[in-house]
């Protein structure tokens, strides 16, 4: 070998690094000081560089080919580290070579308009364009889903005050769909029930319709009276539970079923036969 060697600060000798002709390699024994702006070059062509500026930062550089960062002690990590605004050293990103993946410690930022994409050919897509935020699928259907058990996936927007509130959420613990606000179908937009579409109900602008279109009667009930009013709330018809149907004019009962027969209110006005079992 050749050794360089020379005074340690306390009076004796050390070896700095030496030639070492067995391993055919320089071998460095002490620390070695680039001062600000000298590279260290790497390559024949001086491919990668790493150097200070003398100023506030530091580069690592290539200038040809790719450029790996790479563990290779089986099960071991790659920690990106920097000091937080408290002055202290904070992961910032771990790639977890026994778990294999990739561990974000703090948070990421997408600028407008740069996009962070999913799959081998960028099929999902979420972007802020600094007006408009949008979560975009290009390939397959797009599942949004909760696999906690009985909990739920609320759908949040302004309150109309500057809050927030729940519009809809499904309801994994009672396994429903739960609107909390009003819904609103604009004209001919129809809501349809059963697998055919068998019940629709809509406004066409002038008219409303509740239509049972497929197979089937149509069966309205109550638990206690069915009513029908008008827009005012005034009695246009009763059906009462287990007694009588009342049919009224401009809020009058004019017409009621009894347990006997049928009591009219005023005059029956009557344009044909009338017929009288006696029996």
């Amino acid at each position: 070998d050749i050794i360089f060697q020379s005074d340690n600060g306390s009076g004796g000798i050390d070896t700095y690094f030496r030639l070492d002709g067995g391993q055919t390699r320089t071998e460095f024994e002490k620390a070695t000081q680039h001062l600000d702006n000298i590279i260290a070059n790497f390559g024949s062509s001086s491919d990668l560089q790493i150097y200070h500026d003398g100023t506030s930062s530091s580069y690592a550089k290539i200038t040809n080919g790719d450029l790996y960062i790479r563990n290779e002690a089986n099960a071991q990590q790659i920690y990106i580290q920097a000091t937080n605004s408290s002055g202290t050293i904070a992961n910032y990103l771990t790639i977890d070579g026994d778990a294999q993946q990739t561990l974000f410690s703090k948070d990421t930022e997408h600028q407008d308009s740069v996009y962070a994409k999913f799959g081998n050919s960028g099929d999902l897509t979420i972007v802020h364009t600094g007006s408009t935020g949008y979560l975009q699928n290009y390939t397959g259907d797009l599942q949004i889903q909760n696999n906690s058990n009985g909990d739920d996936i609320l759908f949040r927007c302004d309150d109309g005050s500057g809050g927030l509130t729940t519009y809809f959420y499904l309801n994994g613990g009672d396994t429903n769909t739960n609107f909390q606000l009003d819904t609103i179908h604009p004209d001919n937009v129809k809501a349809k029930f059963g697998t055919s579409a068998d019940l629709q109900i809509y406004h066409d602008g002038s008219n409303s319709y509740i239509n049972e279109t497929g197979t089937g009667n149509l069966l309205i009930r109550a638990a206690a009276n069915v009513e029908i009013e008008d827009s005012d709330g005034v009695n246009m018809a009763r059906f009462k539970k287990d007694n009588s149907v009342d049919l009224y004019y401009d809020g009058n009962k004019k017409f009621e079923t009894t347990s006997a027969g049928v009591t009219v209110t005023g005059n029956l006005l009557n344009s044909g036969y009338i017929y009288v079992n006696t029996g």
